[in-house]
């Protein structure tokens, strides 16, 4: 589990409010460990966030799976 504070969860949603307004381009936006799945559920039930937006950040188990995930999303195209 890649775990943080309150300064982790700042730079996090600054992250998600300019990829979501489209400040910046869109790009992998990954939380990594199973405790991160807690926050979420915790966004779907208690906020407006829509689908969308939520569709903005993923949720990986582990740095293997964050890894494969970038390799995936940043290989180059043909």
């Amino acid at each position: 589990l890649l775990r943080g504070g309150i300064g982790t969860l700042t730079e996090a949603m600054l992250t998600w409010s300019l990829l979501q307004t489209g400040q910046i381009p869109p790009r992998p936006f990954l939380f990594v460990g199973d405790g991160w799945h807690h926050l979420f559920d915790a966004f779907r039930a208690n906020t407006f966030m829509t689908g969308r937006d939520l569709e903005l950040a993923t949720v990986v188990d582990s740095p293997e799976e964050a890894v494969a995930l970038l390799q995936e999303a940043l290989a180059p195209t043909p």
